[in-house]
């Protein structure tokens, strides 16, 4: 912690890249906190971001203290690392750069703090839908909202895949204790679940907060989301080398425990695509047809073939070859 800083209650962690335009509608919304600004603090990791938010950082004067680490493009654990490294207060809430947090976000975080217990809190983070909406970003939507409302169920038994860490708080001192983020996971999905599992393993249970509430902008692309499902196929496989223990909470399990049928289908697009590189962009380029001519009908259509991307990453990572490219999904 730098020596000319007094502490405040809350640092607020944003890791960002590429992003300029959504980190800076974050950063105008955390003025209107409901809590003084004099008892939180903002710390950015940018993540070798080039389209100017280094700039643009430099240009604010906002009331609560702002600080940001520029660092060579590492991946979002290694951006968090380096922004938890500079935090003075004694909780961390670490935000996605495409929230835009309620009035009530950081005061709510707080109340689910009270009393000593030890907890790791996930705040409420529901998709904003308008009527431009891509269909897939619906079904992303809709998606996250069903794991939203199980949260909420006052029965809910919390596992290592119910954690999310877009709109997450917990105490610096329980970062610190495990080690924070894994800096091996420099690509997309699975580093959040990997510190959830030494956060329980280290005796900090999860919990939800839905008041502290953050909506998000997700504006990916059907391509993004495509690439995202298979990275996170490709770091569930660092993720069980590293844990085998938490494999059966891990999707990997979940997905193989499907009925024959299902499984079936997958393996042999699975199998189609290790003789020709072009059945990845040939299902994404089906799927972009499919949302202009059936855009209400793609629930089942969207769930499997992220399945498929997802075991894709799975089975080329453990065979150390890679088929999706950004230009094969370029959609």
């Amino acid at each position: 912690m730098p020596a000319n800083y007094a502490t405040v209650a809350i640092s607020i962690v944003i890791p960002t890249f590429q992003r300029r335009d959504a980190l800076l509608r974050l950063l105008r919304t955390l003025e209107q906190q409901s809590v003084s600004p004099d008892t939180f603090e903002v710390l950015v990791g940018v993540d070798g971001s080039t389209d100017g938010t280094v700039e643009m950082l430099e240009s604010l004067h906002p009331p609560y203290r702002l600080r940001w680490v520029h660092q060579a493009n590492a991946g979002r654990a290694s951006a968090c690392n380096a922004a938890i490294a500079q935090a003075s207060g004694d909780l961390v809430v670490i935000l996605d750069d495409d929230m835009e947090p309620t009035l009530d976000l950081l005061a709510s975080h707080q109340r689910a703090h009270t009393g000593g217990t030890r907890r790791c809190v996930m705040g409420a983070a529901p998709i904003r839908v308008d009527d431009a909406a891509a269909p897939h970003i619906r079904y992303v939507a809709d998606k996250f909202g069903e794991h939203l409302r199980r949260l909420e169920r006052p029965d809910h038994d919390f596992q290592l895949r119910d954690f999310y860490s877009g709109n997450a708080s917990v105490r610096r001192d329980e970062l610190i204790a495990v080690g924070l983020f894994d800096v091996d996971f420099r690509t997309y999905g699975n580093e959040d679940l990997e510190l959830a599992h030494r956060l329980l393993a280290n005796g900090v249970p999860l919990a939800f907060s839905p008041d502290a509430l953050a909506r998000q902008h997700y504006e990916k692309s059907l391509g993004a989301l495509v690439r995202d499902e298979y990275s996170k196929g490709r770091t569930a496989v660092l993720f069980a080398t590293k844990h085998p223990d938490a494999v059966p909470g891990l999707k990997l399990t979940t997905l193989q425990s499907q009925r024959p049928r299902r499984r079936a289908a997958r393996r042999a697009l699975l199998w189609a695509t290790r003789f020709s590189a072009r059945v990845p962009g040939l299902i994404v380029g089906g799927m972009a047809v499919l949302e202009r001519l059936v855009p209400n009908r793609l629930a089942h259509v969207y769930r499997f073939a992220l399945e498929y991307f997802y075991m894709l990453g799975v089975e080329e990572a453990i065979a150390g070859r890679r088929h999706v490219s950004t230009a094969e999904t370029r959609r």
